[in-house]
């Protein structure tokens, strides 16, 4: 809508001032009545087409800015989707689209680049999808391994066969956990069943992108107090969607279990929150 609730309020108030101007010309000066209805109705629609034309030319101006923000947005997706396949190098299988409920070029390249710096050796992620495919082809450079928590039967079939197409089942093993309830001091949270875990070896390399978050209150919270037993002295922690003001506060919530930890943000599509151990350089 081209016209503001203002500009309603200005032409109703327009209205009412011609209407009086007429009918005062018409009371007191009846020979030139005609001449002031005109000339007042020329002045109101100049009025109104002054406002018209400023409200067209701030929608416009509103049009260019938000074209503005879409195309910086979009070469930032380029760039980084370029960044992510030059490091990733040959594939065996395209990758799937980055969009929907998938993990954006912007943190894909993130990912990697964090891979390739801290060299894990166990890899574990909650959630699993484009981001199980770019870990596994990262540790295939560096070696390690990686294991994803999936509780959606559908996605574990699709990462599953994902991985196939690939070639890195024998990098990677997912396993299907569906979510149950688990008590983290004496509150209750729906979250992975993690009985698969006992012989799981040191982690030193968590992605934390699941459950989703509208499950309940700060629902990847668990991730750490939960797998704090398999966690290495000085692991990554990484937390995706930290735009989002519970993962704000998970995060907070973190640092106060983690001990020496540094906290750094990196402005991805949705936000990302690594955490580093100060032993480590941030």
């Amino acid at each position: 809508m081209l016209l503001t609730r203002r500009d309603l309020y200005v032409f109703v108030a327009a209205m009412i001032a011609y209407l009086v101007v007429a009918l005062i010309g018409q009371l007191l000066l009846p020979a030139f009545a005609s001449i002031i209805a005109i000339g007042g109705g020329v002045a109101l629609s100049m009025l109104l087409q002054l406002r018209l034309f400023r409200s067209i030319l701030l929608h416009l101006a509103e049009a260019q800015r938000s074209q503005k923000r879409q195309r910086k947005f979009d070469n930032r997706r380029i760039d980084a989707l370029f960044s992510l396949y030059a490091t990733l190098g040959k594939l065996n299988h395209p990758l799937p689209p980055m969009i929907g409920w998938a993990i954006t070029p912007y943190f894909a390249a993130l990912l990697a680049a964090l891979i390739l710096e801290h060299h894990p050796s166990v890899v574990l992620e909650t959630g699993s999808g484009v981001s199980t495919l770019i870990i596994g082809y990262c540790l295939r450079k560096t070696g390690g391994r990686l294991i994803s928590l999936e509780n959606n039967e559908r996605f574990f079939t699709q990462t599953q066969h994902s991985l196939e197409a690939h070639g890195l089942q024998d990098i990677v093993t997912v396993l299907y956990t569906p979510l149950k309830p688990i008590s983290i001091q004496g509150k209750t949270w729906q979250w992975y069943d993690i009985s698969a875990l006992s012989d799981l070896p040191k982690i030193n390399f968590l992605l934390v992108d699941g459950p989703y978050g509208t499950l309940q209150k700060h629902s990847r919270y668990p991730a750490v107090p939960l797998l704090s037993q398999w966690l290495d002295t000085s692991p990554v922690i990484i937390l995706d969607d930290y735009s989002r003001v519970e993962e704000q506060e998970i995060g907070e919530m973190w640092l106060r279990i983690l001990k020496d930890f540094h906290a750094e943000q990196f402005d991805t599509e949705h936000g990302t929150l690594v955490l580093t151990h100060m032993a480590q350089p941030a």
